[in-house]
């Protein structure tokens, strides 16, 4: 439909002809099974996924933000474990 007026007519043609709608109806499933061939897409992925297992090294090594942020992180993780342990070794609470 070109405007509104072609779109509300199509609408109301297929809500009130009943052979239309199962006409359009079999179009649409069999247009959504040709552009969602599962295998296909899955074979792709399973693809992709060794790909990337293959080169994780080579990619984590290019990765720099990531491996900062997980250097941050496993940072702030031991220095929260010692501040626990000086904790629980002097019997401290926090004020």
């Amino acid at each position: 439909a070109s405007n509104t007026t072609d779109f509300v007519r199509g609408a109301v043609d297929l809500y009130s002809n009943r052979d239309r709608w199962e006409s359009c109806q079999g179009n649409g499933r069999t247009l959504l099974k040709s552009l969602s061939d599962a295998e296909s897409k899955f074979r792709s992925l399973d693809h992709d996924l060794r790909i990337a297992m293959d080169e994780r090294h080579e990619r984590r090594q290019k990765d720099y933000f990531s491996a900062s942020l997980w250097h941050q992180q496993s940072r702030s993780t031991e220095y929260f474990s010692r501040w626990i342990e000086l904790k629980e070794t002097n019997n401290v609470t926090p004020s």
